[in-house]
């Protein structure tokens, strides 16, 4: 190898190590971005069945960020065909009971209890092409006639609970929301959603 080959070849080495160097600090720079990134805003993205391992699973992240960052906005993306009653209303009212802004966006559906954890949003927006769905609980139950009732007294309380909810969060009246709702699946698309003011913004 010439001597003129040899410094050819030292050329492209450090040529090739500065641009290692400078991929490092790119890397380094995004990664100090990211940091920054979450202390001042969390994402959370809930798809999916509501269900206990799912709703436990939000609680613990989104209540350890919240308490070292109560200043801060949590934004929850929600895709949800719906799921068990209970679980719904625990994020439910998890969500309202933290002390940072809450950004709820529906992509997809927020579909029955899906529908609910929606109105624990401080802001409530929907996909333009996105879907929400209002029903009334569904329930089963074995063994004797006394538990029978008991079910049924206990869906009746929770089906309360959620309209109140509804009613709270839009402009219609809980009887109104009843009506729409008893013994049919009401679907609402994103515009009507907001007409009525299950949501505050369209996107």
């Amino acid at each position: 190898m010439t001597k003129r080959e040899n410094n050819q070849r030292k050329e492209e080495m450090d040529l090739r190590l500065k641009e290692i160097e400078l991929e490092r600090a790119e890397l380094e720079y995004e990664e100090k971005l990211r940091e920054q990134h979450d202390r001042t805003q969390l994402n959370y993205y809930f798809f999916g069945e509501v269900s206990e391992e799912k709703v436990l699973a939000a609680i613990e992240k989104i209540n350890t960020w919240s308490r070292h960052n109560q200043e801060t906005d949590l934004h929850v993306t929600l895709n949800s065909p719906g799921g068990y009653v209970v679980d719904g209303l625990a994020l439910h009212d998890f969500l309202l009971n933290i002390p940072n802004h809450v950004t709820i966006t529906c992509f997809g559906q927020a579909s029955s209890m899906g529908s609910i954890i929606l109105q624990a949003g401080d802001s409530r927006v929907m996909g333009r092409n996105a879907l929400v769905l209002i029903h009334e609980p569904s329930f089963g139950s074995y063994g004797n006639m006394h538990r029978h009732k008991d079910t049924v007294e206990c869906s009746d309380i929770m089906w309360e609970n959620m309209l109140q909810i509804l009613s709270e969060r839009s402009t219609m009246s809980v009887n109104e929301i009843r009506k729409q709702a008893q013994r049919k699946d009401w679907w609402l698309s994103a515009n009507e959603a907001l007409k009525l003011g299950f949501v505050d913004e369209v996107i």
